[in-house]
């Protein structure tokens, strides 16, 4: 069940939900010369080079880019130990849900990611880029390798390779079979 709480800092203006969604709420607001009415809508975020998504917030005319895996941490995460980094457990900086994010010092953040790639060696899956049209162009041990030989973004690969996108630096990818 998706709950949703109001961010710190922007109460009555944006609510972040365990989903990892971001929403504006309905209210009245200053465009400079007047007032006018917003209704409630779901913010679309961004993406970093780094595959973080990011979202625009504003208040009282000053607006602020916040990463969306920071929002849901802060709001509902409890950091008793202060910890400064947000990290991704399953490595994927798009999975922003509740359930995937945990406090970390930033060397502890650090040591899951190398940690991380050591252990994947053996579960990676060999890929198949594709031209436009589907026909073959080259075979790569796993979409990080794809993405360092090609200099792209491994999260817009993988996200073609599950479907969210259909095409990624303007390339099909497949699995292999």
């Amino acid at each position: 069940m998706e709950i949703w709480k109001n961010i710190k800092g922007y109460e009555g203006c944006y609510q972040v939900s365990n989903m990892g969604r971001i929403k504006s709420l309905s209210r009245k607001v200053w465009n400079g010369k007047n007032y006018f009415w917003t209704s409630e809508r779901i913010l679309r975020p961004g993406l970093d080079r780094d595959g973080y998504f990011l979202v625009n917030l504003s208040k009282n005319g000053k607006a602020k880019t916040e990463k969306v895996h920071r929002l849901v941490a802060k709001t509902f995460i409890p950091n008793p130990e202060n910890k400064e980094a947000v990290n991704h457990i399953d490595e994927d900086p798009s999975n922003n849900k509740l359930e995937n994010l945990e406090w970390a010092t930033v060397s502890e953040n650090n040591n899951h990611g190398w940690h991380n790639k050591r252990s994947s060696k053996s579960r990676s899956k060999p890929i198949l880029q594709l031209n436009l049209d589907g026909e073959f162009l080259q075979e790569y041990q796993s979409a990080t390798i794809a993405a360092q030989k090609l200099e792209m973004c491994r999260v817009s690969i993988s996200n073609c390779l599950n479907g969210k996108t259909s095409t990624a630096g303007g390339y099909r990818w497949r699995y292999k079979a």
